[in-house]
């Protein structure tokens, strides 16, 4: 076998290795909520242990029917449907006894199926710890649709040129995906928070292969009080928590640095312009300890409402009721489940 023929099968085991290794990253995603089949059909069993304290009416909780108006209330059309479809569809996989369900739309369906197509195709291994899709480079094939193709929820803000000289906050930046989207948007600093140590360095990695100049990685988490917590691992990386769920596998902890963003953005003079926050359920904790920078700054939010039913009713009532001007949407990318990546995007 020649030089040049070893080379070409080299490079095209690569490639099959590669594709592989997203395959994988995807099913394993797919564990934290139930695996979408093709035509619309969900393997509900995991998604009902995920949601199994989600209420869905009245019965499941007192109060329901106030929390859903509070939820809806001065809400769009989109966001009030979006709403809707996800309760109504968690109430179908808690009251069913089939393990698959036809739940989607064809809309959804075809978005599902092009995003797996998408990305499924082009993301490539460059070399090892270095994959590439569409101009950008992650040292693992973490490429999710939420954010590579949805871009966090950033294309329904109606003036992202707001913040484009001011700080952002990524909270819960995992590996850098994030701040690869919101590293563009802005001449001033993006702030990538991230309290898990193997995450972290991953995130550094990822500001160095991408020469990410104002990306300034932040080994911490944001809460309420400044302190330590402890982070329990997931067999997902993207899902290590300070809360967790019954139906997530964890198979360790770490503890890590607790800051509040109050503080952090007073000690170190920042003008904050874009909060995200996706921090598997830690969400009210952070924004307890950013009230200073929410009500005198006023920045966009990027709210992550899914993780429990206390955030997806309780988020958006109790920012309303700070009285600063925001406008509220509620929207959910079409990823193959019923309501993981909701968002609550919020504009002054």
């Amino acid at each position: 076998m020649t030089v040049g023929v070893q080379n070409d099968k080299l490079a095209e085991d690569l490639q099959s290795l590669a594709m592989k290794q997203n395959q994988i990253y995807a099913k394993l995603n797919a564990l934290l909520v139930g695996k979408r089949e093709e035509g619309g059909m969900l393997d509900v069993l995991r998604e009902r242990e995920y949601y199994r304290d989600f209420p869905t009416c009245e019965e499941e909780m007192p109060g329901f029917r106030e929390a859903f108006l509070a939820l809806t209330a001065g809400l769009d059309e989109e966001s009030i449907r979006t709403i809707s479809l996800a309760i109504g569809r968690i109430r179908r996989i808690k009251s069913t006894t089939d393990r698959r369900l036809p739940l989607y739309t064809a809309r959804e369906d075809r978005e599902y199926r092009e995003a797996l197509e998408h990305l499924g195709g082009e993301v490539l291994r460059l070399s090892d710890g270095c994959y590439y899709y569409n101009g950008y480079m992650l040292p693992s094939p973490a490429f999710e649709p939420c954010v590579f193709m949805d871009k966090c929820g950033l294309g329904h803000l109606e003036n992202p040129a707001a913040f484009a000289k001011k700080d952002i906050i990524d909270a819960g930046a995992f590996i850098g995906d994030s701040a690869l989207i919101f590293s563009g948007l802005t001449n001033a600093k993006v702030y990538a928070f991230e309290p898990s140590g193997d995450n972290y360095e991953l995130l550094q990695k990822t500001v160095e292969m991408n020469g990410l100049g104002n990306v300034v990685p932040c080994r911490m988490a944001l809460g309420k009080e400044r302190g330590q917590v402890e982070l329990t691992k997931s067999i997902i990386p993207s899902a290590n928590t300070q809360i967790k769920n019954k139906a997530v596998p964890y198979f360790g902890t770490e503890t890590a640095k607790v800051a509040r963003l109050d503080d952090f953005v007073r000690e170190n003079g920042l003008d904050v312009g874009l909060i995200k926050a996706d921090i598997e359920g830690a969400e009210q904790l952070l924004l307890a300890g950013a009230l200073e920078t929410i009500r005198t700054m006023r920045p966009a939010l990027l709210i992550s409402i899914y993780h429990n039913a206390d955030d997806f009713f309780q988020i958006k009532p109790f920012l309303e009721k700070l009285g600063l001007g925001y406008r509220f949407k509620v929207r959910h990318p079409a990823i193959g489940t019923v309501l993981t990546e909701t968002m609550l995007i919020a504009e002054a």
